[in-house]
């Protein structure tokens, strides 16, 4: 069983839908936590609504009493709570568990969805926890702080990206 924590969206192009999609083709089952929902299409991203912490924790639990999780991925996280809370189930109820971690800094080019507090908690307390981090090349520019101009560089960064 993998747990998919992530965001609803709509489109199906990312978000919880791709991560059902893609466990589906390896033949395995996904359960989700939705992180929050979002109102997008294929012209923009228009708004965002987070998942109180309150559901989240009824699901998990509810969760936990009927399946064993064998992985984890996790998806767009946008506000500190959500990500404590995250963190807090990771290192204890989880413990163990594989994550793979996609850190989601930008709903596109022009919205990013974290800021600077967040980003350093999620540095500090998140990607510690991941067995597999998968930054897209302006998530790896944002996690560690600067601009790449060949292949080199960017192994490096992805290197001091996982020891952050």
């Amino acid at each position: 069983m993998v747990l998919s924590i992530a965001g609803f969206d709509p489109t199906g192009g990312a978000g919880i839908l791709a991560d059902l999609r893609t466990v589906n083709r390896f033949g395995l089952h996904c359960i989700a936590l939705i992180t929050c929902q979002t109102s997008q299409n294929s012209k923009g991203f228009y708004s965002i609504k987070t998942t109180p912490i309150s559901l989240l924790n009824d699901q998990f639990c509810r969760i936990l009493e009927d399946y064993t999780i064998s992985a984890i991925k996790i998806g767009l996280v946008t506000n500190l709570e959500t990500l404590n809370f995250i963190v807090s189930i990771l290192s204890t109820s989880l413990k163990s568990i594989p994550v793979v971690v996609d850190p989601i800094i930008s709903a596109t080019k022009s919205v990013r969805l974290i800021n600077e507090r967040f980003l350093t908690t999620f540095k500090k307390e998140l990607i510690p926890l991941a067995s597999v981090l998968t930054p897209n090349i302006a998530e790896l520019k944002t996690l560690v702080g600067k601009e790449f101009t060949d292949k080199k560089e960017i192994e490096r960064a992805a290197m001091l990206a996982v020891s952050l």
